[in-house]
C-alpha cells in the first residue's frame, strides 16, 4: 500500500498574436505575454492502483482531445484513461482552444503542441514517482462573489450579495518520505477573470499568482490548480494585475495553511469514479425555421459587422456558422 508520486510541469505559452478566448468584446489577438501559461501533472500510486492529475493554465480543452490525450498516456504508461483527470483553469487571459469555438481562431498547430506538452508532462511525473505521504485538508478563503444579479429585466453578470459562494479550497498535499514538497493540487472555485476583455497580453490571471507564491514559499513543490464549479462565482474586486496577485496571494496562503496542518499518511487508500452525463437537447426546428433563423442571423451580422469591434465579429460568426 505504500504510496509512490511524482510531479512535473512544462510552459505552454502560445506565441505572440494568437487569438484570445473568454471575451467577445476584445479589440484584437493578443499583444504580448504577461505571465507564463503552463502544464503541470501529478502521478500517485499503490499496490490498489494509481492516478494522474493533469492541469492546464487554459480556458479549457474539448472532449476529443482529452479523450486523445488520456490514450496516449495509457500506451506509454498503462494508467487506465479512466484515471486520468485534465482540469484547466479556465483563464479568459489564455488562447482560443477548441472547448470553445465562438470566440478566437484556434492556432491548431499550438494547440496540437500543447496536446504533446501535456503527454510529456504525465508521463515525466509518472516516470519520477518516488516514496511519499499524502494529506488532504479543506480551508476557509473565498475571493469570488455570485454573480447572478437579479433585475426588474432579469439576471445579468453583476454582483449577487448573499448568493451561492463556495467559501473555501481543497487541498491535496504531497511530500516525498523526507518530508520535503513534492506537489500541492488545489482547488477553489471562482472565474479567472480578474482581468477583462481590455487585456490582450497572455497570463494564467490570479490561480498564475496563486501558484507561483504556493511554489516560492515551498521550494522544490509543484503547485497545481484545479478550477472547481465557477460558473456563477466572479472574483471580486476585479480589474488589474495588482488585484489578480492579492486574489492568488489570499488563495495561497489557505493552501500553505493546509498543507502545514492536513497531517500525512505514507498509505492512503486511492481510487476514482467516473460517471458518463447523457444530457437532454432540444429538438432541432424544422428545416424552414431553420433556414429563417440563419438568414435572420446573417442579414443581423451584417448590418452591424462595420460597427463590431475585433472578437464581436468572431462571435457573431461563429454563430452564424452554427446557424448554417
Amino acid at each position: 500500500m505504500e504510496l509512490r508520486a511524482g510531479a512535473a510541469s512544462r510552459i505552454i505559452t502560445p506565441p505572440v498574436g494568437v487569438d484570445m478566448c473568454g471575451f467577445a468584446a476584445r479589440s484584437g489577438p493578443s499583444v504580448g505575454v504577461h505571465d507564463d501559461l503552463q502544464a503541470k501533472a501529478l502521478f500517485l500510486a499503490t499496490q490498489d492502483g494509481c492516478l494522474l492529475l493533469i492541469t492546464a493554465d487554459l480556458i479549457g480543452l474539448s472532449h476529443a482531445q482529452v479523450q486523445t490525450i488520456g490514450q496516449r498516456i495509457f500506451e506509454v504508461t498503462g494508467v487506465p484513461p479512466e484515471a486520468v483527470m485534465v482540469a484547466c483553469s479556465h483563464t479568459h487571459s489564455g488562447p482560443a482552444t477548441p472547448a470553445i469555438t465562438v470566440i478566437g481562431d484556434v492556432d491548431e498547430e499550438y494547440i496540437r503542441g500543447v496536446e504533446n506538452k501535456l503527454v510529456e508532462v504525465a508521463v515525466e511525473a509518472w516516470a519520477r514517482a518516488r516514496p511519499a505521504m499524502l494529506g488532504w485538508r479543506r480551508e476557509e478563503v473565498c475571493i469570488h462573489v455570485n454573480r447572478r444579479q437579479v433585475t426588474d429585466h432579469g439576471v445579468v453578470i453583476g454582483q449577487r450579495p448573499g448568493g451561492l459562494t463556495l467559501p473555501w479550497v481543497d487541498v491535496l498535499a504531497v511530500d516525498d518520505a523526507d518530508g520535503r514538497p513534492v506537489a500541492r493540487w488545489f482547488s477553489h472555485a471562482c472565474h479567472a477573470v480578474v482581468l477583462g476583455h481590455e487585456n490582450r497580453l497572455i497570463s494564467a490571471d490570479w490561480p498564475g499568482y496563486a501558484q507561483r507564491t504556493i511554489e516560492a514559499a515551498e521550494p522544490g513543490c509543484t503547485a497545481l490548480f484545479a478550477q472547481g464549479c465557477c460558473g456563477d462565482l466572479n472574483p471580486s474586486p476585479r480589474g488589474s494585475f495588482a488585484i489578480a496577485e492579492r486574489h492568488g496571494k489570499a488563495v495561497a496562503g489557505a493552501v500553505i495553511k493546509a498543507a502545514a496542518l492536513c497531517g500525512q499518511s505514507a498509505e492512503p487508500a486511492l481510487g476514482f469514479s467516473t460517471e458518463l452525463l447523457h444530457l437532454p437537447l432540444q429538438d432541432p426546428p424544422p428545416v424552414d425555421e431553420a433556414e429563417r433563423l440563419a438568414a435572420q442571423l446573417e442579414a443581423d451580422y451584417k448590418a452591424r459587422e462595420a460597427e463590431m469591434v475585433y472578437g464581436e465579429k468572431q462571435w457573431y460568426g461563429g454563430w452564424v456558422r452554427w446557424a448554417r
